[in-house]
């Protein structure tokens, strides 16, 4: 619920990040429970970092479950 309450304001800060002229990215290894799957509960996701620069000094925190690389292309879309 809190989640859904605050999903503006990231939408906002990812916003202004991809405003930034230079963005930089970082990507972390996490561990998961993911319930959905029956025998090994665990898994390796990933938080993706996105930086923006003095003009826009927000950090944007983007968690996936997989490292595939449709997901960082999907959050950096629209940005040059």
């Amino acid at each position: 619920l809190a989640a859904e309450k605050l999903k503006c304001i990231t939408d906002r800060m990812s916003q202004l990040v991809l405003q930034s002229r230079v963005l930089e990215a970082d990507e972390s290894p996490l561990d998961f429970i993911d319930l959905s799957r029956p025998a090994q509960k665990i898994k390796q996701g990933y938080f993706w970092a996105y930086y923006g620069d003095d003009s826009v000094p927000f950090i944007v925190f983007d968690f996936q479950a997989s490292r595939e690389a449709k997901h960082p292309v999907n959050f950096l879309k629209g940005f040059k």
